[in-house]
């Protein structure tokens, strides 16, 4: 058995200095950088979009045939399925299941947010009354 002076001090909660101003602020700063970053892509988004009219996009419309607009929906659609199935393999890879359950109300991915991938519709809206 060890002496106690062997041991490490036991840090107290008094003796930690103080969070950082970052560490302390870390929300509002968070906040306001995606504030940021959002009015940034809309700022890029309006300026590009600023060169083409509705006029032109009915015209480029009117002049692609219709065999090409059925295959840029088929591959748009056929990417989405690719895009479930690499989600399934992500899955297998980290020993997860897919278990659906209709009464959550919220979108699948909540499948990574807990080790036992469930969570009930109470943690997400907890009752006031």
């Amino acid at each position: 058995m060890k002496a106690a002076a062997e041991f490490p001090e036991i840090v107290q909660a008094n003796d930690l200095p103080p969070p950082s101003f970052f560490n302390r602020h870390a929300k509002s700063i968070a906040a306001i950088a995606a504030l940021a970053v959002f009015a940034v892509v809309g700022y890029a988004v309006y300026r590009l979009t600023e060169e083409v009219s509705y006029a032109d996009v009915l015209r480029a419309l009117e002049t692609t045939s219709p065999t090409s607009i059925a295959l840029a929906i088929f591959f748009t659609a056929l990417s989405f399925v690719t895009l479930c199935f690499y989600d399934l393999n992500a899955l297998s890879f980290i020993g997860q299941t897919l278990a659906l359950d209709p009464e959550a109300g919220i979108p699948l991915t909540k499948q990574f947010c807990t080790p036992e991938g469930r969570w009930r519709q109470d943690d997400l809206w907890p009752h006031t009354g």
